[in-house]
């Protein structure tokens, strides 16, 4: 009888140690394109606001930029917070300004892909002057086309005054809440991220202070997927 009882015991060790791991699958993979809404869940943040474009710094690590504003409240710079996107987590708050230089520079996750389509996924750092035509993608006007209007604006945001702002106000280019974060450009690139506006005029951080800033923290930033 002991015999029998010891053999049923090996036996279920051996059961145990047999049975398979269950491995733990990769996540899906997420596309997300310029314009997209991303969105965090702080209370001290606008909440809602656009996809601009794809980064990558010099080890290889990939970003997503938006306006600062989106994920700074007044708390100030939110940096580590979780970014999602149609309630799928991708990716958290690397840097963020919106007293300077108004952007947030998300790393995203290593499942996150940023998809292609009208918005350039490189930067145009060349001379822009008042009458150049641009065009954002935000989230909730799409694709708007219009025209530079007044270089190094300043602006006041959330009781600060903001340097360094381009304005563009033709009723063509006008913003509304949500496009926050959009991607401004041309046909060459990437030339700045929208911060807002209202009346018709619309703002946006030209892309070589988002470059000075973010690259001086993030070594060999740069648009780019």
């Amino acid at each position: 009888m002991r015999t029998a009882k010891a053999m049923s015991a090996a036996a279920l060790a051996l059961t145990i140690i047999a049975a398979p791991v269950t491995a733990h699958a990769a996540p899906a993979p997420v596309t997300i394109m310029p314009g997209d809404t991303i969105n965090t869940n702080y209370v001290v943040a606008t909440g809602t606001c656009t996809a601009a474009a794809p980064a990558r710094d010099a080890n290889g690590n990939r970003y997503l930029l938006t306006a600062g504003h989106c994920v700074n409240g007044k708390l100030g710079e939110l940096v580590g917070q979780p970014i999602y996107f149609k309630r799928t987590l991708i990716g958290h708050v690397a840097r963020a300004q919106f007293q300077i230089v108004d952007y947030a520079v998300i790393k995203l996750l290593p499942n996150v892909v940023i998809g292609q389509n009208d918005v350039p996924h490189v930067a145009y750092l060349g001379q822009l002057n008042p009458g150049s035509k641009v065009c954002f993608h935000g989230t909730k006007s799409g694709v708007r086309c219009g025209k530079i209007s007044q270089l190094n604006e300043l602006a006041f945001m959330r009781g600060a005054i903001v340097p360094g702002f381009v304005r563009g106000s033709s009723a063509t280019l006008r913003s509304i809440p949500g496009d926050s974060g959009s991607a401004v450009y041309n046909t060459e690139g990437v030339i700045g991220i929208l911060s807002g506006g209202a009346d018709g005029v619309s703002m946006y951080v030209p892309i070589k202070s988002v470059y000075d800033r973010a690259g001086a923290a993030i070594p060999g930033f740069h648009l780019g997927n």
